[in-house]
């Protein structure tokens, strides 16, 4: 899962993600969770939490939430 802007896609929610001293974004690649073959960020929030979309090995279609500060994911959707 990945989540990323930079300062060509600018967003509504640039104020609650801090750009680097020169203007630029950090993006972070977080993978695919065990056997999945497909993951995407969606939404980010000024903590830090990542919620997105991911595949399992299974293909089931599964809502994780990535928190930047654990490095970790927290937990799905319906599970929070």
């Amino acid at each position: 899962m990945c989540f990323c802007l930079d300062e060509h896609r600018r967003s509504n929610f640039d104020h609650l993600i801090p750009p680097l001293a020169d203007g630029r974004f950090t993006a972070t690649d977080l993978g695919l969770l065990p056997g999945g073959t497909t993951s995407s960020g969606r939404a980010i929030n000024n903590q830090g939490l990542v919620v997105g979309l991911a595949t399992d090995s299974s293909f089931n279609l599964l809502r994780p939430a990535w928190d930047a500060n654990a490095g970790a994911i927290i937990g799905f959707g319906g599970q929070l």
